[in-house]
């Protein structure tokens, strides 16, 4: 097809602006033109994998670490209180996706692990946040007489659609920018 015509001229597929608005910065663009999931490094490995699978295959793996490490974050928060694990969990989760940035052409498979390590915070992320505002609603009912979690509770939800907003938008134009350098965009 089109695409086996382009290869052999040499040439890349164009990443667009809406390639990568509608997929999200970890994307099937990202996976085809960046890791090249079924391209000639990853066959050379007997890697050679559709992207598509790739991304279904990390998402399924992020799931289930997900699902396996919530015990692990439970006895830790047991053990150094919810505050010292919520900053870990924060951490971790800040810096696993920054892995993403590496390019790892031709590895399909490293690229699904490191899906599949996103999932390490997926889990404590549901129950350390709701846990912590609890602690706080209870705090702020001691300080001040009157119990008003109506208010934590619509911060709590308003926030992270304000955050996740640019947090969605910065890597799309990063990627971007770094498409145009890369004559890619």
């Amino acid at each position: 097809g089109e695409r086996e015509e382009r290869e052999k001229r040499g040439e890349c597929a164009p990443v667009t602006r809406s390639h990568l608005m509608r997929f999200g910065s970890l994307s099937l663009p990202l996976l085809r033109y960046v890791v090249e999931a079924d391209g000639p490094a990853a066959a050379a490995r007997g890697q050679a994998m559709d992207p598509t699978t790739v991304l279904g295959a990390g998402t399924m793996a992020m799931l289930l670490v997900g699902m396996a490490s919530s015990a692990g974050w439970l006895a830790a928060v047991r053990r150094w209180g919810k505050y010292r694990v919520w900053i870990l969990v924060s951490s971790i989760g800040m810096c696993i996706p920054l892995l993403l940035f590496i390019p790892q052409t031709g590895r399909p498979l490293v690229t699904v692990a490191l899906i599949a390590a996103n999932g390490l915070t997926v889990s404590a992320g549901a129950f350390i946040t709701s846990a912590l505002l609890c602690q706080v609603i209870d705090v702020d009912e001691f300080n001040n007489g009157s119990r008003s979690e109506g208010a934590f509770m619509v911060f709590s939800t308003l926030l992270p659609k304000f955050v996740a907003i640019p947090g969605k938008a910065t890597p799309e134009e990063v990627a971007m920018m770094g498409g145009k350098f890369l004559g890619v965009g």
